[in-house]
Formats: C-alpha cells, structure tokens, sequence
C-alpha cells in the first residue's frame, strides 16, 4: 500500500461549505506534501474560489499543489464509449439484433454517472504522484452511489461468477488453447468477470482502508444538515465504510471546536490567510482516524 495517495472525502449537504473547506485542507496539507485538490461535483465551485480557470487537468496553485475539476460529460463519454466497445465486442455474433440501437437506452442507465466517476477518480489516483488527494464530492446520493459502486459491483460479479460457472459446466463451453506440447483451458467470458472482481475488491479495500482512504462529514449548526449527516453516517455503516469525521462549519467565532464563518472567502490569499489563523484546528482535522 505504500507509495499510493490517500484520499479525504468530504460530504456534507449542499451548502454546508464542503469545496471551501476541502480547498482550505488542500492548501493546508501542501505546505509540507504534494496535494491534489479534485472536485468529482458536477457543479463546480473551486475555479471561483480560487479566481482561476480550473480543467479537467490538474493545475499548479502553487508549490505542492494541484487541482482540477472533473469534465463529468467528457468521463461520461469515456465510460460509454469504453462499455460499448466491451458490449459489443462480447455479443459480436448478436450484429444481426442491431446491437446500436440496444445500446442507446444503456447511455440513460442510472448507474451511468457513478461509473464515470469512479473511473475519472481512478485515473487521477494512479496518475497522480500526489501523497493526498483531497476530494470536493458531489451531492450526497451521488457520493454515496460512488461509494457503494464497489460492494454493489461485487454483489453482482458474485452472481455472474457463480452463473456462468453453472453454464460452463453444463454446456462445456471452455476454449482449449494449445501451446506446445501442453494444453490450457480458458473461458474467455468469466476471465472478464474475474478481471472485474479483482478491480472492484481492490476499490473498495481501499475505500475501507483508513491509510487510504478517509470520509468528512461537514455540517453547520443548522438543524437540517445534522439531519442529513445522520442519514449519512448511517448508510456508510451499511457499506461497511470507515466512520467518518465531523467537521463543524461557519460557526460563531467563539466556538473553540468549528471552523468560523469568513465573508468574503475567495483568492488564494484569502484563504491561506484563513488556514494559517487555524492551522492547529485543520492539524487535529487531518489526524489520522484510528487515533481518534
């Protein structure tokens, strides 16, 4: 696991000050490691609070710091394009159905936007050479579809797995390779199922995995995101999922545990000069999990 980043997930509801203060830890953390600050959130807010053009690329802020905003419809695009390849490629000798026209309706499938997330996240994270990479997410159902994508992916593979063990072993449908004088039998259909399996333990180890992966609630004194916290916090559990910190926000400057209200809070001047008047509170915010 060494040498991978780790990943801070902050959530909350909107409103809450999630993208200013995933974007206050990011210039925290970069004073002393290489940081990526990265918003999955369709709606993005880090171009204007740092007053500059952020893409789907990462973009130096300044020494030791990156960030970039995902191009959901171009992941979008991505993901479709890659899962019609694949669709296509395994019912090849289904062309007489008009496969074109089956898969028109799988580009409006609910699932689509977590996927492309997911595989816009996995690129950065095997992409970047960041220790941290600080995470702006997107709305809470979409947070916690991305989340879940790995144990809902498993539970399917799971099915498969077992399904096409039972088809296989009814109508021998193995491919006998040769090679030499020695012979091998490969099911080309469940080896795509395994790689799968493979990818999708492996995510959600790491969403597991407080060394690589750490979840953020934020929430305000407001009575309704303390509701949706809760909402929060409970199906994390049901996924298994670390518990998550919470993080108090905009609160009354004499709350000795929050972080206060600040207006106008945009321009990288501004907010390093926040993160440096509570730097001992975002120090105890990043401590590790286990600890705590």
């Amino acid at each position: 696991m060494s040498g991978q980043p780790t990943l801070l997930f902050f959530m909350g509801k909107g409103g809450v000050g999630k993208s200013t203060l995933s974007a206050l830890t990011a210039l925290y953390l970069s004073r002393r490691e290489e940081t990526l600050l990265l918003s999955l959130d369709p709606a993005h807010n880090l171009s204007d609070l740092f007053e500059t053009d952020l893409g789907d690329r990462p973009k130096s802020l300044g020494k030791r710091l990156q960030a970039a905003e995902i191009d959901v419809d171009r992941w979008n695009r991505r993901y479709l394009k890659e899962a019609e390849s694949r669709f296509k490629k395994a019912y090849a000798y289904l062309t007489s159905f008009n496969l074109d026209k089956h898969f028109a309706v799988i580009r409006h499938a609910p699932g689509v936007m977590p996927h492309a997330l997911t595989q816009a996240l996995v690129h950065h994270v095997n992409t970047t050479t960041a220790r941290w990479i600080v995470v702006d997410t997107p709305p809470t159902a979409l947070t916690l579809s991305l989340l879940g994508l790995p144990e809902l992916s498993l539970l399917w593979l799971r099915q498969l797995r077992a399904l096409r063990a039972s088809i296989v072993e009814k109508h021998q449908l193995i491919h006998t390779l040769r090679l030499g004088n020695r012979t091998f039998e490969r099911d080309r259909v469940m080896d795509n199922i395994n790689r799968q399996y493979d990818y999708w333990h492996g995510l959600q180890q790491r969403y597991r995995d407080t060394a690589l992966s750490r979840l953020f609630v934020i929430e305000n004194e407001a009575t309704l995101s303390q509701k949706e916290n809760q909402r929060i916090i409970q199906q994390l559990k049901a996924l298994h999922l670390p518990e998550p910190k919470i993080c108090l926000n905009k609160t009354d400057s004499t709350n000795p545990k929050g972080f206060p209200r600040a207006l106008p809070l945009t321009g990288k001047a501004a907010l390093r000069t926040y993160m440096e008047k509570y730097e001992e509170r975002f120090r105890g915010l990043i401590a590790d999990q286990s600890s705590s």
